[in-house]
């Protein structure tokens, strides 16, 4: 569990969520008349929390009424192996991926079945690698006392009664073992991988009734909180963005950053792009396209702790600021290789056209230019791939804080960028979302837009021919870099 924020406002006449933490005290638990109406789980780090009845900061005090509703926003690709007697989150590295192309005759149909190809982060490979050389989860499994789920599944089983061993269709298509085109766990992939489809939980709407939480305050009231809706941490961003028509797009900056386009009820077969389940409403699914950059917080990283261009985050868009441009110079930040469209894990990062007249102003800028060109280069082949047209990108988290990057991020991608003042859009979307299933709203249509208002960054005068020149020079240093790696490999 990440950290704790109290949403605070007012919705049709009940007040929002909150998303509880590990650092959240008694202290911070607000009631009126004793009693609960809505909560929202952000959950991030759920090893944090150990056993039943630890003490929570969960709020959302109600006019009145008791308990009535909670939604989970969940992160996907961590693992979960849980015991039915005795509940215990673990990790472990998994099989690094190499050579599953080789050794996997089906791989092919990998990305079509699965909608991204496996690797590393799967959290199908950690099962995998848990089924054989952890001894404690086979003999679960031998026993019918294993459960396999991502945190949200341990976290009601933990914290809560779940109403049976399931997980929305967003999170079950994120461990990497369900034929979302098909609707069901791919048995051959299972089969290879040596992972039992018993243990594995049931995908449902992303509307349903998951079982209840067990919250209480310090002076001893309590209340069963039902979990009606659950959702992945991605799709929560875009739908608490409002971004619900074909089209509309949304931007995460954090470790890399995360580009979601919404699609609608179609799925198209995709060779560089991410596809996904969004959200499963009534009858009606739909879908939707991600695509990581490579790093960005990680990147900025490295250059405070590392390389010492500077010594708190701030400075770096000071430097920016303190040139009109990067002079020339072009950063690849490919410390981890490059994501889409390129999906070339062994480039490395470099910098190119640097004299000694530049300085870490013009590297700072030429970091901020990385990440316009990256969404770049990913929109452009959403739209020649997907035949999807983004018009407007919204932003969050991370380096999203800063004007001179989303202004520059305007510039390079030539449509406006726009940047809300309320941040904890995950957990808004839980609250919308469990409202929807509480009944509170009816539909989709009838739910409130996001607080506050909204920045907008608007391309200015600069014209599409430098633009271009600029995205050129960009490609030209990525090929450079792919040219590296393929030398170091061979």
């Amino acid at each position: 569990v990440q950290r704790s924020t109290c949403l605070g406002q007012q919705i049709g006449g009940f007040l929002g969520v909150l998303a509880f933490g590990g650092g959240v005290g008694g202290d911070k638990l607000q009631q009126r008349n004793g009693r609960i109406k809505c909560a929202a789980l952000n959950v991030q780090r759920p090893q944090q929390i150990e056993r039943k009845g630890q003490r929570l900061g969960i709020l959302a005090p109600a006019q009145d009424g008791d308990a009535a509703l909670s939604g989970i926003p969940r992160g996907g690709q961590i693992a979960r192996a849980e015991e039915e007697h005795g509940v215990a989150p673990q990790q472990r590295a998994p099989d690094d991926g190499r050579g599953l192309r080789l050794r996997y005759g089906r791989f092919g149909q990998s990305r079509h079945r699965l909608g991204y190809a496996p690797g590393p982060y799967m959290s199908a490979l950690h099962l995998a690698w848990r089924m054989r050389h952890d001894p404690a989860v086979a003999a679960a499994a031998q026993a019918g006392h294993l459960r396999l789920g991502l945190s949200t599944a341990w976290l009601l089983t933990a914290l809560g009664h779940p109403a049976g061993h399931q997980m929305d269709t967003s999170l079950v298509q994120t461990m990497g073992l369900y034929d979302f085109r098909a609707g069901a766990y791919w048995a051959d992939w299972l089969d290879w991988l040596g992972v039992p489809a018993g243990p594995l939980p049931a995908a449902v709407p992303t509307i349903h009734h998951f079982g209840t939480l067990r919250v209480s305050d310090p002076a001893g009231a309590s209340a069963d909180v039902p979990v009606l809706a659950m959702l992945g941490d991605q799709q929560s961003a875009l739908f608490g963005h409002g971004c619900r028509y074909p089209g509309a797009a949304e931007c995460t900056h954090g470790t890399a950053s995360f580009v979601k386009v919404f699609l609608g009820e179609r799925a198209p077969s995709q060779e560089r792009i991410n596809v996904y389940y969004a959200w499963h409403l009534g009858q009606q699914q739909t879908y939707c396209l991600e695509a990581p950059t490579t790093v960005t917080g990680a990147a900025i990283r490295w250059m405070r702790d590392n390389a010492r261009l500077f010594d708190e985050y701030s400075e770096m868009d000071q430097l920016a600021a303190s040139v009109p441009d990067a002079g020339g110079v072009v950063y690849v930040p490919a410390f981890t290789g490059l994501e889409v469209p390129y999906n070339d894990p062994k480039a490395r990062a470099t910098m190119l056209g640097l004299t000694l007249g530049h300085h870490r102003g013009h590297i700072a800028r030429a970091f901020f230019e990385s990440i316009g060109y990256q969404i770049r280069a990913i929109l452009e082949t959403i739209m020649t791939e997907a035949d999807v047209t983004v018009d407007r990108l919204l932003v969050g988290g991370g380096v999203s804080a800063s004007d001179l990057a989303c202004q520059i991020q305007a510039d390079l991608l030539g449509i406006p960028i726009l940047r809300p003042t309320f941040t904890e859009t995950t957990a808004w979307a839980a609250g919308l979302l469990a409202g929807l299933g509480a009944g509170f709203w009816a539909t989709p249509a009838d739910l409130p837009p996001l607080p506050g208002s909204h920045t907008q960054f608007d391309p200015p005068g600069r014209g599409s021919e430098q633009r271009d020149r600029g995205y050129e020079h960009w490609q030209q240093a990525v090929a450079l870099v792919q040219q590296w790696g393929d030398r170091a490999r061979a």
